[in-house]
């Protein structure tokens, strides 16, 4: 119908040109011809009254007609801006009140806030109080002059280029801004032009839990929770005895902004919603939380202090969205936060976010849902042997694309087979989004085993209407395939996905049962991907690393023939090849009773890594326990390792440079390196070190406030 309105109106817009032109072209001519009769001593010629009055009425009606299409193909749309007019939105739309949001709201993840005939005591009908007043400002333990400009630093290892996560850590080579985990603090040092560490300023919060944290230019972005707890009367409504232990907390999402070079308090922002995920690009730093629900005013909320001042905003009604599909419990809202003007913008996605996928063009979320559509048809027959669970599990992904402005748009949706295990399990590329996708498989008289089913999905925007289209499935040959009665199904597996990564138009993705498939797919025709290798070698990847277009550097877990963990390992892949190149490995059992960790196996923020300085490292925390003479000992072992990878060597993995934090009854561990200048600075939350790069000579050991003593 917008089509032929579009069509229709520009007809009408050429007519009304043309009877234009021809009005001035007959005037035109008619001037002409009356100039040359006069010349000839003849009588002029008058216009047509006849062809004068069709000229005017087709130019009144085009005219008329074309101001009364324009304002309804403008205003007369499904949904409201932000989404784009040259498309149809056919998936999405808007809420508009009060009462039909709460009227599609699923209440189960909410219960215990409306539980009928309960009094609860607690704030729950509007953001947390941030405890402004309990805040630290902190202490000025030395002062120095450190700014340079020149200063050679690796930053987080972030997933995509030009897209910033957030970190524990943060530098910008001048400074170095930790905050400890377990710890509400955040500790600032100011690096010298020779490279000593001075501890600038401590800043401890009370009543905000500081969890991570953004560096631009100018400021520093402490993300973090505030949380109350929820008491129960003795007494319901109606009078009667209640007894109940069991308190439910509302947990909340804030931030604070310092100046970068000041350490002032610029601006807070507090919100009664969960923060899912959050990026930064070009100074604009992007909030996706899952708003708790509130029936009273169940729109997402958040208050800001800025400039002495206090200010609460709301999502209107008519910005927030809601999908067909799946009706959840929970708001996804989407918040830009200018780092420059604090000016923010936030719309309202009816359902829940899980995983996110950011690049610098475009936000991608996940939400999982079961399918009830499919179950009902089950649900009261007989034939409940035939229920798949693949059918029945399913993720919603939206995408949402990044304007020039910095704002956010949606423009398309989907559903797929599966669930999504992380974010280094989606990619966009070239326009084109990837995906793995991992369920249960159901597999008709196996008993006793696991069977999973995994895909790899190939989605591109649909330029028409709001819609994600399937450009190509890979189902068959990720993992090993299962032994059925059948025989080998190359569909089904027994493995479990361990690690994803994307690399260009190539991915990568690790399985494990007993060994370790690291499959290589060729994404370089979208429509059409395949399994271009296999690499086989006892343990698995938890996390790979492109090195170049041709390496990879995984770290994980070395196993036996029979899947049992034994160690952790670091490995480098020529994908190219059918052999691992080289694997260093930390085994366990060293010394009585021992077990090692790393942070690293599962948050690759925790490793320093550049190809280009050829440096990859982590930290790894070692239990170990003996008995002797009817005594138990025990101690933690807290060391950084320094690793070297030149592919251009026999020895690729060099022998790490080891960094000792030293050891202690109960468990502690080093959070982070950050390298400056050919300095690597290792923190725990006793001290930093800082060693030599290229020595592995320590420079520096610089003592710490400990959470354990403080």
């Amino acid at each position: 119908m917008r089509e032929f309105g579009i069509i229709l109106l520009v007809l009408l817009t050429i007519t009304f040109l043309v009877t234009i032109y021809l009005l001035i072209k007959d005037s035109i001519w008619l001037k002409r011809l009356n100039k040359y009769r006069t010349s000839e001593s003849l009588k002029p010629i008058k216009p047509s009254h006849n062809i004068l009055q069709k000229r005017f009425t087709t130019l009144a009606l085009s005219f008329v007609m074309i101001l009364a299409i324009t304002p309804i193909l403008t205003f007369n749309q499904k949904i409201e801006p932000p989404f784009y007019v040259d498309k149809q939105m056919v998936n999405v739309k808007t809420v508009g009140s009060k009462e039909k949001l709460v009227s599609m709201i699923d209440n189960y993840n909410n219960y215990y806030y409306y539980e009928e005939g309960i009094v609860w005591e607690g704030n729950i009908n509007g953001s947390v109080d941030l405890g402004l007043d309990g805040l630290n400002p902190g202490t000025v333990v030395g002062n120095g002059d450190t700014q340079n400009n020149d200063r050679d630093f690796i930053d987080t290892n972030n997933q995509v280029e030009g897209v910033q996560e957030a970190d524990i850590i943060k530098t910008d080579g001048n400074r170095i801004f930790y905050a400890p985990y377990g710890r509400n603090q955040v500790s600032i040092l100011d690096i010298s032009i020779d490279g000593t560490a001075t501890l600038k300023k401590e800043i401890d919060f009370e009543e905000f839990y500081l969890s991570t944290m953004f560096l631009t230019d100018n400021y520093v972005v402490l993300v973090g929770y505030v949380y109350e707890k929820l008491e129960r009367k003795a007494t319901t409504t109606s009078g009667e005895p209640y007894f109940d232990v069991w308190y439910p907390y509302v947990y909340s999402g804030a931030l604070y902004v310092y100046d970068k070079t000041t350490l002032e308090e610029v601006y807070v922002y507090e919100t009664q919603a969960n923060f899912a995920d959050y990026r930064v690009i070009d100074n604009k730093l992007y909030i996706i939380a899952n708003t708790q629900i509130n029936l009273d005013d169940p729109r997402p909320q958040a208050t800001i202090h800025y400039q002495g001042s206090q200010k609460t905003e709301i999502v209107d009604y008519n910005e927030i969205y809601y999908f067909d599909e799946n009706i959840v419990s929970g708001i996804t809202a989407i918040t830009v936060l200018d780092l420059e003007t604090f000016e923010t913008d936030t719309k309202g996605y009816l359902g829940r976010t899980e995983q996110i996928h950011v690049s610098q063009d475009a936000i991608y979320t996940t939400s999982t849902y079961y399918d009830y559509s499919y179950y009902n048809q089950y649900a009261n027959t007989d034939d409940t042997g035939s229920f798949n669970w693949d059918e029945f599990y399913k993720t919603s992904i939206r995408k949402f694309r990044i304007l020039e402005d910095g704002s956010v748009a949606y423009v398309g949706s989907t559903k797929v087979l599966g669930f999504v295990g992380g974010q280094y399990w989606m990619d966009e590329y070239d326009g084109y989004f990837r995906v793995i996708t991992s369920t249960l498989a159901w597999v008709p008289n196996i008993s006793n085993r696991t069977i999973y089913k995994h895909r790899l999905y190939v989605l591109k925007e649909n330029e028409l209407i709001d819609s994600l289209d399937t450009i190509s499935v890979l189902d068959k040959g990720i993992g090993k395939p299962a032994v059925t009665k059948t025989g080998l199904r190359n569909d089904v597996t027994e493995e479990q996905v361990k690690s994803v990564r994307f690399n260009g138009p190539k991915a990568h993705v690790v399985t494990f049962l007993q060994t370790d498939p690291l499959y290589t797919i060729d994404l370089s025709n979208p429509a059409f991907p395949v399994i271009t290798n296999a690499i086989e070698e006892p343990g698995f990847s938890t996390y790979l690393h492109p090195w170049g277009e041709d390496y990879l550097v995984g770290i994980g877990n070395m196993a036996t023939s029979s899947g049992m963990v034994t160690g952790i390992k670091l490995s480098v892949y020529d994908t190219n090849t059918l052999e691992p190149l080289q694997t260093y490995e930390i085994p366990y059992n060293l010394n009585g009773y021992s077990y090692s960790y790393s942070d690293a196996l599962f948050d690759p923020k925790a490793i320093l890594v550049d190809s280009e300085k050829q440096i990859f490292a982590f930290a790894i925390s070692t239990y170990t326990y003996s008995y002797n003479n009817n005594v138990y000992q025990s101690s933690y072992q807290a060391e950084y390792l320094i690793f070297k990878i030149d592919f251009s060597k026999e020895k690729i993995i060099s022998n790490p440079y080891r960094i000792e934090h030293g050891s202690a009854k109960y468990y502690f561990n080093v959070d982070r390196g950050v390298y400056i200048d050919n300095v690597v600075y290792t923190f725990s939350e006793y001290e930093m070190i800082s060693v030599n790069y290229q020595t592995g000579e320590i420079i520096q050991t610089l003592p710490l406030k400990s959470r354990l003593a403080s």
